[in-house]
């Protein structure tokens, strides 16, 4: 009797207890879903992208999705002044995305993160993306595509884009912070890139521009490197490739390789490095061993490439063609960022941790010093759903 009435008794407490976060209903709420964190001559800027829950229909919502600007003094400021254009309690629970501004990101972002860390109307789960350029503030007048707003189509390229490609990088605000203050890896953003699109004839639309009536559309390719809270420079796609096949970050890679006269395209479905440290004359060196596996998903060659023979062939091939774009984003990364984004660092502290607790604080510039070697080895384990080059039977017998 007594274990049944304390059941009840949990059971009764669950319901009573269960609950919103607070007594405000969605209708009430003012719903961010992007932020933007820029700095001015008279401060700091921030301009949020709101969901308006007024629309009844999918159309009506897509077109009232609305964005605030406000100042301040400081980013805390600029939101409590954001409040006397809105009449809604702000919420930040659903913000998908935070954009740095270019100026601002060079300019360092230390605060931006202590306030992000510390303010109870912020997270650390948003994607933390850099909008290159001097005009940050048109993302919002960019064409969205199908997605509702900015922050949606952003969140929506970060699923789609690592199943099909590996060009991009898309870090929460917590695995910037992480590597932030690391000091064997060195943080990095995503990029957005705004392309106008005035010169742009989509089919269908004599005038020009966007197919929406927009004057831009969004472009996500490429990787902002930092070192500390400042932004150093940026890689463009094929570095950020060769940066996520050196992390391990690849789940898909479509590359087109050049092989007898023409090209192969193979699809890199796993890759991973492993990175040895060695001390020699009082610095580092490190070799780089990365192993690829790969599928054939077209052959613009007559060459059989169901032959072992000719699958050797186009190993090889990707080995040569992949291995110069690999080591000239390690050299970017070393001699011109002097910031070790790749964490070689992690490396050195696995391999000598009584030597790395000396060298940690001046890690950047040893690592850009130390002498690197790389290794590229592919493994072909599918070449598609047919045998024969079809181009062979418009070949001369």
């Amino acid at each position: 009797m007594l274990k049944k009435t304390g059941l009840l008794l949990a059971i009764f407490l669950s319901l009573i207890s269960a609950g919103c976060w607070n007594k405000k209903e969605p209708k009430d709420l003012a719903i961010a879903e992007s932020v933007l964190y820029d700095r001015t001559a008279d401060g700091c800027r921030i301009v949020t992208e709101f969901m308006d829950l007024k629309g009844s229909s999918e159309k009506e919502s897509k077109a009232s999705n609305t964005t605030v600007i406000s100042q301040g003094s400081t980013y805390r400021d600029a939101v409590t002044n954001s409040a006397n254009s809105i009449n809604k309690a702000i919420y930040g629970g659903h913000v998908y995305v935070r954009f740095l501004s270019e100026a601002t990101a060079r300019q360092g972002i230390a605060g931006l993160l202590d306030f992000v860390l510390r303010d109870h109307l912020t997270d650390e789960t948003p994607l933390i993306m850099v909008v290159k350029g001097d005009d940050p503030l048109s993302i919002y007048q960019c064409d969205t595509g199908l997605s509702d707003s900015v922050g949606v189509y952003i969140k929506g390229s970060s699923v789609s884009q690592t199943k099909a490609t590996s060009t991009s990088v898309f870090p929460t605000t917590l695995d910037f912070v992480k590597d932030f203050l690391s000091d064997a890896k060195q943080p990095v953003a995503g990029v957005v890139n705004i392309v106008s699109t005035e010169e742009e004839k989509p089919s269908g639309n004599p005038d020009g521009g966007s197919s929406s009536g927009k004057s831009g559309r969004i472009l996500v390719e490429g990787l902002a490197a930092f070192r500390d809270d400042k932004l150093v420079g940026f890689f463009n796609a094929e570095e950020t490739r060769a940066y996520n096949i050196i992390l391990g970050e690849v789940r898909t890679a479509v590359i087109s390789v050049p092989f007898l006269n023409s090209y192969v395209v193979c699809e890199v479905t796993k890759a991973a490095a492993d990175i040895t440290a060695k001390i020699e004359n009082n610095g580092f060196t490190f070799n780089v061993k990365i192993k690829a596996s790969m599928r054939i998903l077209a052959n613009a060659t007559e060459e059989d490439i169901s032959e072992a023979d000719a699958t050797t062939k186009i190993e090889k091939a990707f080995n040569e063609y992949l291995l110069p774009q690999i080591a000239s984003a390690v050299e970017k990364a070393q001699r011109e960022f002097k910031s070790d984004i790749f964490g070689f660092g992690k490396s050195v502290h696995k391999q000598y941790p009584d030597k790395w607790k000396k060298i940690r604080t001046e890690w950047d510039d040893i690592f850009s010093k130390s002498a690197v070697t790389i290794s590229v080895e592919s493994s072909v384990y599918q070449t598609g759903e047919i045998r024969d080059s079809l181009l062979s039977e418009f070949s001369e017998d």
